[in-house]
């Protein structure tokens, strides 16, 4: 029931009348695994190896580009449901309804960090810096840290952030829209 939920996107009444199982009990399983694939997190989630990967150290084509790199980050959005009164912020650019995720992974595709619960509407480079920012936050290794200061300039005068060949600016204007932060939501 929980994977027909998560993959399909299925209301609770769509799955009662496919299970034939009540919509509590449906919800009180989908809790009960939902709590388990969370507790699954520091074996899924590991922290990032700062040597370099054996397939680029090893590689002639790879190696001279890619010595200094631990992983990738990357972001995604996310199909969500929010209330209507929120939707404004939630929709992309695309119309949707969506959060925006932040997710880094080392080159053997295991996730790294991953950040849920920005709007949709939020640019990546707020949620960048958010992930750098928190407490339990992005960890980058002290020798890389340098190299990443020289890409991100957080909380500078102008707040200039590249990404990908890409650079976005705050032009200090304070009437300008600022994100809210993700999303913290509680069960029910």
């Amino acid at each position: 029931m929980f994977l027909h939920v998560v993959g399909h996107n299925e209301r609770f009444r769509v799955v009662d009348l496919t299970f034939r199982r009540s919509v509590e009990t449906i919800s009180r399983f989908f809790q009960k695994v939902l709590y388990v694939v969370g507790e699954l997190r520091n074996e899924l989630i590991v922290p990032p190896a700062t040597n370099v990967h054996p397939r680029i150290l090893g590689s002639r084509r790879w190696y001279p580009y890619f010595k200094d790199y631990i992983g990738v980050i990357d972001g995604t959005h996310v199909l969500a449901r929010v209330p209507v009164k929120m939707q404004a912020a939630f929709r992309g650019w695309k119309h949707t309804i969506t959060q925006n995720v932040l997710a880094a992974m080392d080159f053997d595709l295991r996730f790294t960090y991953v950040l849920a619960g920005w709007e949709g509407s939020t640019h990546d480079a707020f949620i960048l810096s958010d992930a750098l920012e928190r407490a339990d936050g992005l960890r980058v290794p002290p020798e890389i840290n340098n190299m990443l200061d020289q890409v991100v300039n957080i909380g500078g005068e102008d707040n200039v952030v590249e990404q990908g060949g890409v650079v976005a600016a705050n032009d200090g204007n304070p009437a300008a829209p600022q994100p809210n932060g993700p999303m913290h939501w509680t069960p029910v």
